[in-house]
């Protein structure tokens, strides 16, 4: 074999090698606390769809379902919101 194709096979042989280990090694997270339920009202999410952590430690929680985004305190005390119906 020419030195050029065994140093290519090595790489892809390396590179996926990479690939498979990473995608082997999933991790499984549980999570700390929870709070809200499904309806309108404040606290209450309708498609919870993303979520942000601010320097503070202020949750905020996209809920697509409600067109808004509602802020919690880090004990996940609702606090306020954004856009709305």
């Amino acid at each position: 074999m020419k030195p050029v194709r065994l140093i290519l096979v090595l790489i892809t042989f390396l590179f996926f090698s990479v690939i498979v280990e990473s995608v082997l090694a999933n991790e499984t997270y549980g999570y700390v606390t929870q709070w809200g339920s499904i309806g309108t009202g404040n606290g209450q999410f309708f498609m919870p769809y993303g979520i942000a952590v601010d320097a503070s430690g202020n949750v905020f929680v996209a809920d697509s379902g409600n067109n808004r985004i509602q802020e919690f305190d880090s004990d996940g005390n609702y606090q306020s919101q954004f856009g709305g119906r």
